[in-house]
């Protein structure tokens, strides 16, 4: 944990993608206090994920790095532009759509 890295991350905010001037993005996100509050956030609102298996940061770091980055910095940029009206789904869709590890589709036969 970071000393007072839950009051910059709240400043950064407003600066984010798809915010619009004077508009506060601050209640979708949730930062924890510190690692050992984050461990019992997660078994409080996911009980059934393990907070002992997270990674620590820099193989964390690594992993969103090498393998989410490229999907999800425009996914989330792309959904604070749309705005939609279910988020949860629409990003799900995109993210379905826009897969990197999607199986190519070959033609099949023809008959």
């Amino acid at each position: 944990a970071r000393a007072g890295a839950v009051a910059g991350l709240l400043e950064e905010l407003p600066r984010l993608p798809g915010a619009r001037e004077g508009e506060s993005l601050t209640p979708y996100f949730h930062a924890s206090a510190s690692a050992e509050d984050a461990r019992k956030e997660i078994g409080f609102f996911f009980p059934q994920i393990s907070a002992d298996v997270l990674p620590p940061n820099p193989a964390a770091r690594d992993f969103v790095s090498a393998k989410l980055k490229a999907t999800l910095i425009p996914a989330l940029t792309e959904l604070a532009k749309v705005k939609p009206q279910n988020p949860t789904q629409w990003l799900a869709d995109y993210l379905l759509a826009h897969n990197p590890n999607k199986p190519k589709q070959v033609p099949g036969p023809s008959m």
